[in-house]
């Protein structure tokens, strides 16, 4: 008996996609509509600038004698690349960002 590789597969029928019909007076999904193009390089700068000021935090506590104990001592030049890393990422966040919405108006 040759048994051959495709015929120990079980063939299930494949089902077809079935795409909804939009409803009348719906312009879309309201999260795909706010999050268009300049909604989202505005919420990625947030969230950048966030994670640079707590990045700039830790640089300051690691760089200074805030704490007696020094737990982030050992690692002052990784919070350094980090904080130079969200700086810069931040910067070409905004640009992008302020390009976009010159090219808007």
């Amino acid at each position: 008996m040759k048994f051959e590789m495709f015929e120990l597969f079980i063939k299930l029928p494949v089902p077809e996609r079935v795409v909804p019909e939009p409803v009348e007076g719906s312009k879309g999904s309201i999260l795909f509509n706010s999050l268009n193009g300049n909604n989202m390089r505005l919420y990625i700068l947030i969230v950048l600038c966030i994670l640079s000021t707590i990045s700039m935090g830790f640089l300051i506590v690691a760089l200074t004698d805030i704490m007696p104990s020094e737990p982030l001592k050992e690692y002052r030049t990784v919070i350094a690349i980090g904080f130079i890393m969200f700086g810069g990422f931040t910067r070409i966040a905004y640009k992008n960002y302020r390009d976009q919405k010159s090219k808007l108006l």
